[in-house]
């Protein structure tokens, strides 16, 4: 009897021996194999807006969530969140919505702080990436600049300034006897290349004799000096001719 029960004593613990070893199989089984999460990246109704990620660790480990930045879109809630790797065969959702981004304001002004073209209105999708250009016909005048025209996009007005020395200006010579006439009510300038024109203009088809004039290296306008500070650009609507036998007596 003694020699049965030391064989079932043995038996029974060889099968316990046999079943912790199968236990620590199945946990070596587990810790070892990777699990992947795919990560997927779409709007409010369910377009996708980039490529998803696939994420792979091992269990329980810890799970870096992969965020992207989508040019006018802003993250606004995520499904299937989690911080760890467990098994997801649904993923998980990241869910943007639209947002308009504010314009980049361009301006170009001259020395003395005119603008001499219309501002610049730089637009694009929320942080997309945007550059501020000078005005390439002016390139040659720049003479200060922001130090740095790259940025992004944002919800906030982006404001920038280019400074051109457009006053140059060389004598354009005239005959002595030129006049000019108007056709329209045409603008008056206490100097030339001035963007802010005097009060009164002059009337229309009258006749103006002219004294001297000088044309801009920038954009090579002609402007007429009618006496005094009195300067009008050859660019409005107006007709030049000379009188024969002109005599100032």
């Amino acid at each position: 009897m003694g020699k049965h029960s030391r064989k079932l004593f043995g038996s029974h613990n060889r099968k316990k021996s046999m079943e912790n070893n199968l236990v620590k199989s199945n946990v070596k089984k587990i810790s070892r194999d990777d699990i992947e999460i795919e990560v997927h990246y779409i709007d409010s109704n369910g377009n996708k807006l980039a490529e998803s990620t696939v994420l792979t660790g091992h269990y329980l480990d810890n799970l870096k969530m992969p965020w992207k930045t989508i040019p006018g879109y802003v993250l606004s809630s995520i499904q299937n969140f989690q911080q760890t790797f467990i098994p997801n065969s649904d993923g998980i959702y990241l869910i943007y919505f639209t947002q308009i981004a504010a314009p980049v304001i361009v301006y170009h002004r001259n020395t003395q702080g005119e603008l001499i073209a219309d501002p610049q209105y730089l637009t694009g999708d929320l942080n997309k990436s945007y550059q501020a250009q000078p005005l390439e016909e002016a390139r040659n005048f720049l003479v200060d600049y922001p130090k740095d025209v790259t940025g992004r996009f944002s919800d906030k007005v982006q404001e920038y300034e280019f400074i051109y020395d457009t006053m140059q200006m060389d004598d354009y010579e005239v005959a002595d006897n030129l006049f000019i006439q108007t056709n329209n009510n045409v603008p008056v300038y206490e100097q030339p290349a001035s963007q802010s024109p005097l009060s009164q203009p002059l009337p229309y088809d009258t006749t103006w004799r002219v004294f001297k004039a000088v044309q801009e290296h920038y954009n090579e306008t002609v402007w007429y000096n009618l006496g005094g500070d009195i300067w009008i650009s050859g660019n409005e609507d107006i007709k030049t001719f000379t009188i024969n036998h002109f005599s100032e007596e």
